[in-house]
């Protein structure tokens, strides 16, 4: 997609709410400035390497042949943001299977995000804020970006998606996980618990 929808995602999905949730908390701008610089540098060199693994995993569940793959964008060339996979399906619920895992895999991070958030204290702020992105703010910014795009009219996983599942099923998936994907980041930044003194008076 467009570079420049692309880094306005991920300043308004990725960045902004671990900025909101750290200042919330009286966290100051040295301590959250360094953090959020940290954590962003980890999700950007994992984040196209854990989705494209996801589709590897659904092709090789399958006992698809891979043709070629590319789990990292080659940032020593570079090139910033082209990661893929290429197989070659024998019908469209092999290539539904194989594109939809990367957003199964998004929400059942989101559920275990909302867990770990609801029955543990994460007390340190560097801890908290990688927890937050890898496991919430990460598949948000996955499925919407990737839907958005659809919806734009690029062609993507949702394509490969329709061919079986037809548009409404796209869609249907794209808004449903990217519906969850806000609530989770909505009960974090406003929920009580998470906003009373939740790293105390001594972050770490």
């Amino acid at each position: 997609m467009n570079n420049i929808i692309s880094a306005l995602e991920i300043a308004v999905i990725i960045i902004l709410p671990l900025i909101v949730f750290y200042k919330k908390n009286k966290i100051g701008a040295k301590t959250y400035v360094k953090n959020v610089i940290l954590i962003y540098l980890i999700w950007y060199l994992t984040y196209a390497f854990f989705h494209e693994v996801s589709h590897l995993a659904g092709a090789w569940a399958l006992g698809l042949n891979i043709n070629d793959y590319q789990l990292i964008p080659k940032i020593w060339e570079g090139e910033f943001g082209n990661a893929y996979i290429s197989t070659q399906y024998n019908n469209s619920i092999q290539e539904f299977i194989t594109d939809v895992m990367s957003y199964f895999r998004d929400f059942i991070l989101l559920i275990i995000g909302f867990v770990i958030l609801k029955r543990f204290k994460i007390s340190s702020v560097f801890l908290f804020g990688l927890t937050i992105v890898l496991l919430i703010l990460s598949p948000l910014y996955d499925v919407f970006n990737n839907y958005f795009a659809f919806v734009l009219g690029y062609l993507n996983d949702f394509n490969g998606m329709s061919h079986y599942a037809g548009n409404f099923g796209a869609h249907t998936i794209g808004i449903s996980i990217t519906l969850v994907g806000l609530i989770v980041t909505s009960w974090f930044l406003f929920s009580k618990k998470l906003n009373k003194d939740y790293f105390n008076l001594n972050p770490g």
